[in-house]
């Protein structure tokens, strides 16, 4: 046994999956902006970041797909890192996004981000009819 050996039996590094599935949960302010984390390891094909509905549709709100990142809703925008930032955060924003990943390889994952927003004093939602 050597010392950088512990004993435990390690598989060949290209059997060792490059994926980080993550459930965070992270806390913005009515009016400030925010940056929800992607992680992954290995070099991505596609990245899209999209919020969940409480009937489970999915809407797209940035992505990058060809080398081109795009933001697919005001407010939002992934930077360089693949993390979505969120600016003038509003009530209606909080929610399940999620971090769908492809890698350049082909393997896939998703990171899901629970986002719920304060306000200074009370937050007040307007429903109309």
């Amino acid at each position: 046994m050597t010392p950088e050996d512990d004993g435990v039996p390690k598989a060949p590094v290209s059997l060792r999956m490059p994926l980080i599935d993550t459930v965070s949960s992270v806390q913005g302010r009515k009016g400030e902006d925010i940056r929800l984390s992607c992680l992954f390891q290995g070099e991505p094909a596609a990245v899209v970041w999209v919020k969940e509905t409480i009937s489970y549709q999915q809407l797209p709100k940035a992505e990058f797909i060809g080398g081109k990142f795009e933001s697919l809703g005001q407010g939002f925008e992934m930077d360089k890192n693949f993390s979505l930032v969120i600016t003038d955060l509003k009530v209606a924003d909080e929610g399940l996004y999620l971090c769908q990943v492809v890698l350049k390889n082909l393997d896939n994952f998703e990171n899901s981000v629970i986002l719920t927003v304060s306000c200074k004093y009370t937050c007040y939602i307007m429903i109309l009819p």
